[in-house]
């Protein structure tokens, strides 16, 4: 059984846990120049190797590469 990506906390750089959140990866994507097909392209690729316990460092190096 497949987790869901809302059910998935992350690791902030502080070191605090929190649920991911899809929007905020899709926002920041957008305002670096992605167009909203590109974010949407790229949110659902990172949104398919999340894992528990994943750093936003981690995430958002993935989805700029």
């Amino acid at each position: 059984m497949k987790i869901k990506a809302e059910n998935i906390n992350i690791t902030k750089a502080s070191g605090q846990k929190a649920p991911f959140n899809e929007g905020k990866l899709k926002q920041s994507l957008l305002r670096s120049g992605a167009t909203n097909e590109q974010a949407d392209d790229i949110t659902n690729e990172v949104m398919e190797m999340l894992v528990e316990g994943m750093s936003t460092r981690k995430i958002y190096k993935t989805a700029f590469r």
